[in-house]
């Protein structure tokens, strides 16, 4: 029953708008001083987790947002820059049913980072909500992107990808 429901959940909340008040003014990454990073946490590699958080978190502020697809135990990360989230903590009108997500979404980012390989419609609405001057992510269906890459599995390559990426975008 619990796979239904996410089905429908899924399938509505794919066509709601993305946060449109959000500023739009990219920061050259030598000045970005706060990170979103996005990670459907069932599958990413944990080498590529651990490469690109390294490369993130060099003197900025780093946030974490791990989507749990499955309906399993998610750990309790309240007060921390990690939040885990499930399918069961955003109703389907969109509204998120845990404090802590609420925060880290409220807060404004220099860049948010998504590293899904799959689209997921209550992943990509939760995506779609973030506020930060920019977002980018591996083009795939459903992203919602100011700047795409393509999708690249091997942690080495997308780090050296995005590190190239990064230090290329200019004020804007």
């Amino acid at each position: 029953m619990f796979g239904i429901i996410t089905g429908w959940k899924k399938h509505r909340l794919a066509k709601y708008p993305e946060k449109e008040e959000r500023p739009c003014a990219f920061v050259p990454w030598s000045k970005a001083e706060s990170v979103l990073l996005f990670v459907a946490k069932d599958n990413v590699p944990e080498n590529y987790e651990q490469c690109i958080f390294e490369l993130l978190r060099e003197g900025r502020t780093l946030n974490i947002v791990y989507y749990v697809r499955s309906a399993g135990r998610i750990p309790d990360t309240e007060n921390q820059p990690i939040v885990y989230v499930s399918p069961r903590d955003i109703s389907f009108q969109g509204h998120l049913k845990k404090e802590a997500l609420k925060r880290l979404l409220e807060k404004e980012y220099d860049w948010a980072i998504d590293l899904s390989f799959k689209a997921d419609g209550i992943y990509d609405y939760l995506f779609g909500q973030v506020n930060a001057r920019c977002k980018i992510g591996m083009g795939r269906a459903g992203g919602r992107y100011d700047i795409e890459f393509p999708v690249i599995k091997d942690a080495n390559e997308l780090k050296e990808r995005l590190i190239r990426l990064l230090k290329n975008v200019n004020t804007y």
